[in-house]
């Protein structure tokens, strides 16, 4: 046999071997226990089974962890007469997540409403430490196992070799996830007493509909990362020239022929947004940069609801950063949102927008719920 060709067959043969030896040890350490939110996934099961055993019609909240945080579901039950479930979870799940959420639940008259954080419209997936890390962990059978073959190979080649010798290195540890039936009994007893106080990011801080609503002061680090960005550096929020997400697009196109299969309605709404001189829809340069941004979106026939000037709140609605509401701030916002919807089931829309009267609206919205507004201690075991 000619030497070239020898060697071209032995090296095939070898890297052949190679990859499938590597890609076997990968597909080992799935779930090893190692360093990773588990936090996020005893949530999402809470959440995910909860939404699971309600019957339709339903709403249903989903967006990042704005949503987890500062919304009422029992408000918007009450204002919206619709069962309601919050599954939402974590920024860093994008919108491909959003559809295998979805599609474990989504029934007949089901209305999906999405505040999605602004960065959802814009950003596209990135294989971060922080998702490769967890969708490892805890995503096997929720994320990894729905990619098709040349997904989990893309998927494969951008985690780090260290990750897989550190899943390696943890198969024998202790387990780290427990299971859901001990999630859920731990969530109910945290509600044993009336709603959950918040004992920092944990599943025993949600209520029985999936928010978690903080009623105390944040430890100093909450206070000084709100003070950042609403009183010192500010945060623009919307950046232009922008472009939409082909991935966004792709998976919110998923999403709506998942729910015309279903005879469910996708609503997406504005997110909250904390108000600091770089996003203040007092200021000309803000509308613009929103009305811009808006325009885009509609060219590629994407139409958000709501009025965006009554989420974008002051700094005392605020928790932790930029997307966190405390509980007040999650009764305002909720508020709003429920007036939307309905709005928008009987066929209105919030557009064009009457900015000026829309600040008028939300300083008196603001005004009244400051009054009621009492000072608490700090919780123990916030984080």
């Amino acid at each position: 046999m000619n030497p070239a060709r020898r060697f071209v067959i032995w090296f095939f043969l070898i890297t052949t071997i190679a990859s499938l030896c590597y890609l076997g040890l990968f597909r080992l350490q799935h779930g090893s226990p190692v360093k990773a939110e588990w936090w996020v996934k005893h949530i999402y099961d809470y959440k995910q089974n909860l939404a699971a055993s309600m019957a339709s019609p339903k709403a249903i909240l989903l967006a990042g962890s704005s949503g987890l945080f500062g919304f009422d579901s029992p408000l918007f039950e009450k204002k919206t007469g619709l069962k309601t479930v919050n599954l939402s979870v974590h920024a860093g799940l994008d919108s491909r997540f959003f559809y295998h959420q979805l599609e474990q639940v989504l029934g007949k008259g089901d209305v999906v409403v999405m505040p999605l954080e602004y960065e959802h419209y814009t950003t596209e997936p990135a294989q971060t430490h922080w998702f490769v890390s967890n969708m490892l962990a805890w995503g096997n059978d929720i994320f990894v196992d729905k990619l098709s073959v040349p997904e989990y190979l893309e998927f494969v080649s951008r985690v780090p070799p260290s990750r897989l010798w550190e899943g390696l290195a943890a198969m024998n540890l202790p387990r780290k996830q427990l299971d859901s039936r001990v999630v859920r009994k731990e969530v109910l007893e945290a509600n044993r007493k009336g709603p959950a106080r918040f004992n920092g990011y944990s599943h025993t801080s949600l209520n029985l509909q999936g928010d978690i609503q903080v009623r105390s002061r944040p430890l100093q680090y909450g206070i000084d990362m709100v003070r950042k960005v609403a009183v010192e550096e500010g945060h623009p929020f919307i950046e232009m020239p922008s472009e939409i997400s082909h991935s966004f697009l792709d998976n919110y196109r998923n999403i709506q022929d998942l729910a015309q299969d279903r005879e469910a309605t996708i609503m997406l709404a504005w997110p909250v947004s904390i108000r600091n001189h770089q996003f203040d829809f007092k200021l000309k340069e803000t509308r613009e940069r929103f009305v811009a941004f808006n325009a885009l979106l509609e060219s590629h026939d994407i139409k958000v609801q709501c009025d965006p000037v009554l989420f974008n709140l002051h700094a005392a609605f605020f928790y932790d950063n930029r997307y966190h509401l405390n509980a007040l701030g999650g009764q305002l916002r909720t508020h709003n949102l429920a007036e939307c919807m309905n709005a928008y089931l009987d066929g209105k829309t919030a557009q064009p927008y009457d900015f000026d009267s829309s600040l008028i609206k939300r300083q008196q919205q603001e005004a009244q719920l400051l009054k009621k507004r009492t000072p608490r201690k700090t919780e123990k075991g916030a984080s």
